[in-house]
């Protein structure tokens, strides 16, 4: 198989040491790029199935995550994505993960039954709507929330379905789809940002106290980190469920996501979900617990009928709750 233009593209952000070492370094069975789409169940279709897309997409990620580091650029973001369509084929969800870390107790290495559990409850209670709004708290890799819609889909093709997706690693591409769109909701196109670039970098450069140079790289690093993730996400769902309504919207953080519903007369989710963020460490320094406990509060109070569900902390057990 030729790779030699996929290392080209890639060396237009990146060295091309770079990415060559970049590129061998992933487990030869990773490699296959194919232009069917894979049957969903060999990606999510068992337990053990998901184990090995995980750690086929943790290679593949960590990868892309070294080069984009260099992606500062208008044309150097461009490159990135035409490299990701191309190294994309591998597996339409080969940028989705989750926590896998050893503080995380409900990681499938630690505690592989809490998240079969915490999966069939939540997409079998979805896979009950014609019309849904789901929201998850705290979304992160996004491999979890892929799960649960695919699955409540395979059970009912034809839901219209409203996600929302809340978390703080979303927060600057998430702005900068507002100020481009107005909107919060994710198109099928990439966002183009060279036109608001220069002046969210100037603000981010105040804010944090960077030169230009430093908070131009973080700016662009933390928008592309989202947003490849974020629309590798929504393609895929696209793809695998052609005839499901989907409307996906993404949110930085709680107050951006209740003032968003406010704005745009959105219904409040029927469904609110959350895993890994109670023995998340970064937890406290964002009220992350807090925000969520507030979030069912506001969700109960506005629909009635809706349901939360979430895993509590390692001192409960990480007991499935559901309220």
């Amino acid at each position: 198989m030729n790779y030699l233009k996929i290392i080209f593209s890639i060396a237009i952000i990146g060295s091309v040491s770079t990415a060559q070492s970049a590129l061998l370094s992933l487990p030869e069975e990773t490699k296959a790029i194919s232009s069917e789409l894979p049957a969903l169940s060999t990606l999510i279709g068992s337990p053990e199935n998901i184990s090995k897309t995980i750690a086929k997409n943790r290679s593949f990620y960590q990868v892309l995550s070294t080069i984009a580091l260099s992606a500062t650029t208008t044309e150097g973001i461009q490159a990135f994505r035409e490299t990701l369509e191309k190294l994309g084929r591998i597996s339409p969800i080969s940028l989705l993960n989750e926590c896998g870390a050893l503080f995380c107790t409900m990681s499938r290495t630690i505690n592989p039954t809490i998240r079969n559990e915490y999966e069939e409850c939540v997409s079998e209670k979805l896979s009950t709507y014609t019309t849904a709004t789901y929201t998850s708290f705290g979304s992160s890799g996004l491999l979890q929330d892929f799960i649960i819609i695919a699955k409540a889909l395979e059970k009912n093709p034809k839901m219209s379905l409203t996600v929302h997706l809340i978390d703080i690693q979303y927060a600057t591409y998430a702005l900068c789809l507002k100020k481009i769109t107005g909107s919060y909701v994710v198109n099928e196109t990439d966002l183009d940002i060279a036109p608001i670039l220069p002046g969210l970098v100037k603000e981010k450069a105040s804010f944090s106290h960077q030169n230009n140079t430093k908070a131009k790289k973080q700016f662009c690093n933390e928008f592309l980190a989202a947003e490849v993730k974020v629309q590798q996400f929504n393609r895929a769902l696209r793809q695998y469920f052609p005839e499901a309504p989907l409307t996906i919207l993404v949110h930085g953080a709680k107050e951006n996501y209740c003032n968003d519903i406010k704005e745009s007369s959105r219904e409040h989710a029927d469904i609110l979900t959350a895993i890994d963020i109670f023995d998340d460490p970064d937890a406290k320094q964002y009220n992350t617990t807090e925000q969520f406990t507030d979030l069912c509060k506001i969700t109960k109070k506005s629909k009635q009928a809706s349901v939360c569900i979430y895993v509590g902390s390692r001192n409960t057990g990480n007991k499935l709750i559901k309220i």
